[in-house]
């Protein structure tokens, strides 16, 4: 079995969050899945860290529990999966969001980035995407660029009819069958 320390993922996080928590910085790492939370988690101590714990699986106590914490400054570092949010999590404590992998869908992304980026965020906000080349991360990444692409063509055609498109032109939109 393959431990953190043969990810490379796990050693652009050994370089970036003890630089973060250095310079006296909070961070947010966010992932879509429960147990990459649990293995950044687990570890976090070789950064010189106690992460927080954001995930869904949590009651909302738990939860509440870790924001406040994370708020006063308790920790530096709280590990969120994607969708455990919830409506208006407000993350401004952190200056830092580190996005381990990505969800399929762009908007979870911003989203992400966005919860520390509200009203009342004072400092500039960083976000840190971490890829890898060549396995599923690329054509996921690839995936997302195309679904944003596909979002701005037609929010810049919202106002139009979409029932007046020709065959064409929705073909244009949004190419059926085989990439082209």
């Amino acid at each position: 079995m393959r431990s953190s320390q043969d990810s490379c993922k796990f050693a652009a996080l050994d370089d970036l969050v003890p630089s973060i928590i250095e310079a006296g910085e909070s961070a947010v790492l966010f992932t879509e899945f429960r147990t990459m939370a649990m293995l950044l988690r687990a570890h976090a101590h070789t950064w010189g860290v106690k992460a927080l714990l954001h995930v869904g699986t949590m009651s909302s106590g738990e939860k509440d529990i870790a924001l406040t914490r994370f708020r006063d400054h308790a920790s530096k570092l709280l590990i969120v999966t994607y969708g455990s949010g919830g409506t208006g999590l407000d993350l401004t404590a952190a200056r830092h969001a580190v996005l381990v992998d990505r969800p399929f869908n762009p908007a979870r992304v911003a989203q992400a980035i966005d919860r520390l980026h509200r009203p009342g965020q004072t400092s500039t906000v960083h976000a840190h995407h971490l890829l890898t080349t060549g396995p599923v991360e690329d054509k996921i990444d690839r995936l997302l660029e195309r679904k944003v692409g596909l979002l701005n063509t037609l929010d810049a055609k919202a106002a139009m009819d979409l029932a007046s498109l020709t065959n064409e032109e929705l073909e244009a939109l949004v190419p059926l069958g085989a990439h082209r």
